[in-house]
């Protein structure tokens, strides 16, 4: 019989297995007799040795052992275990030809000076290096063309700094509605004038309004005092007026106790959605006392809500806990984050760099103002080495790890702020590494309909670029 040519790595959580074979990769969680039979297929084993196991150790009977060989045979060689080739249906993207959709930063200033801040931005920004009304519009019609050229929808981005803060945003927005666009807005809301709601709902702009808590103390503990209840007071005033109104949340060690109360607001609001991110540690966040989330903490707390109503469903359906649970069930395998090949910033001067998590000067690649975007996309060396990046000329943690391909080695812009090299260790490894490992053994174990709703999503809006790849498994011989 066939023998499996990867390597597995065994976990094991109460009575059950998980067997990853990390340079495939897949993935199976089965009960404590999946380890022999792995062995018996990477010629550990023999037959008449696996056998005597099953029947001794785990009351097979002669037909189960037979009927189970069979079974997981199949289910190795249709994840082509037992060879070592490249999937006949992989297709690459083309990445010069199909750019992201940027995120276009119209102002570093703003009227908060919040703790976890990635831009740093304050009231104390200089506008006059800020791309002016008329630059902006060139950008925006640019964006735009890009997305018609590859048939993606037409939604523009618009970030800061606080965008309100500009004079002209509503020209801005209105401009981008008037070409057909879809206006996205990052906001903290609260320069958002009375007679710019109506102008708003017409436009059909969507606005993220971030919230960093359900309380005040803790939003007010990052976002600064007197910031909580004119915040919640816009909210409900958008909403009145009938603008597509979203929340976003930072969750950090400090706020995820609220997490559930927080949802409850957004289920009492009504809100179109709810961001749910981890802080990530860069530019101002290094030098506050804000402190990362546990991963399993944090998605165990979204699984607990995601089960209070349909409504808390619908939120946490959308969340990074959800998107990675979809991955993990689609088996799909990632070279490295997507840095320079899945993310653009043109940032307020117009300097353009590689993702938000890679402000800093010296990865910028050009200037909108004097260079042309496409060519940019197409010829940067700086693009050209990010989009080379594999995880297995990563740290030698990352190349022995039997979850590479499905983090993909972190986030690359925070190694590098934190250790000054893309190839470096992603600062919250471990962390990641178990939250994976446990999500496998969630997975095998309870309702998935959240996780496959959102396979679903992302197989119809074609999501990811490239292979399909099979998915895992969960097996026992009671199934």
């Amino acid at each position: 019989m066939n023998h499996i040519l990867y390597e597995p790595t065994f976990f094991e959580k109460d009575d059950k297995i998980l067997c990853i074979f990390g340079d495939k990769p897949f993935w199976i969680v089965g009960d404590k007799s999946l380890k022999p039979i792995v062995n018996f297929f990477l010629n550990d084993l023999s037959f008449d040795e696996l056998q005597t196991i099953l029947i001794n150790d785990f009351k097979y009977s002669d037909k189960e052992t037979k009927e189970t060989i069979e079974t997981i045979y199949l289910i190795f060689d249709s994840a082509s275990l037992f060879s070592i080739q490249q999937d006949e249906n992989y297709n690459p993207i083309d990445i010069d030809n199909n750019p992201p959709n940027p995120v276009i930063n119209v102002t570093r200033r703003c009227n908060l000076k919040c703790s976890h801040c990635y831009a740093d931005a304050n009231n104390g920004q200089n506008a006059s290096q800020e791309l002016n009304t008329a630059e902006l519009k060139r950008i925006i019609g640019l964006v735009m063309s890009w997305a018609d050229s590859k048939h993606y929808d037409r939604r523009v981005l618009l970030s800061g700094g606080e965008p309100f803060i500009r004079e002209d945003i509503m020209e801005l927005i209105q401009y981008i509605a008037d070409n057909n666009g879809e206006p996205f807005v990052n906001t903290n809301a609260l320069l958002i004038k009375e007679e710019y709601m109506s102008a708003l709902s017409k436009c059909k702009a969507e606005l993220l309004v971030s919230l960093d808590g359900a309380r005040e103390s803790t939003h007010e503990l990052i976002r600064g005092k007197n910031t909580f209840d004119p915040t919640i007071k816009k909210i409900r005033r958008l909403l009145e007026h009938g603008v597509i109104t979203k929340l976003s949340i930072t969750i950090h060690k400090d706020n995820l106790s609220e997490l559930e109360e927080f949802i409850d607001l957004a289920v009492d609001l009504n809100v179109a959605q709810v961001a749910i991110n981890p802080l990530n540690i860069l530019s101002r966040a290094k030098d506050s006392q804000l402190q990362r989330v546990n991963l399993i903490e944090f998605y165990n707390t979204l699984s607990k809500i995601s089960k209070k109503s349909s409504r808390h469903m619908y939120y946490v359906e959308r969340s990074d806990y959800a998107n990675v649970g979809a991955i993990l069930l689609m088996n799909l395998k990632f070279q490295y984050c997507g840095v320079g090949s899945a993310s653009l910033v043109i940032d307020y001067d117009g300097s353009v760099y590689p993702c938000y998590n890679t402000m800093i000067s010296e990865l910028k690649l050009g200037n909108i103002r004097y260079d042309n975007l496409d060519s940019l996309w197409k010829t940067s060396p700086l693009l050209k080495k990010l989009r080379k990046l594999n995880v297995n000329s990563f740290s030698a943690d990352c190349q022995k790890c039997p979850v590479k391909y499905y983090c993909g080695g972190g986030c690359r812009g925070e190694a590098y702020f934190t250790n000054g090299s893309f190839i470096s260790k992603c600062p919250y490894c471990s962390d990641m590494k178990t939250s994976i490992i446990d999500l496998m053994f969630q997975l095998s174990g309870q309702d998935n309909q959240m996780f496959q709703n959102r396979v679903h999503f992302f197989q119809e809006k074609q999501v990811f670029y490239g292979q399909r790849r099979l998915d895992s498994w969960a097996w026992s011989k009671n199934i």
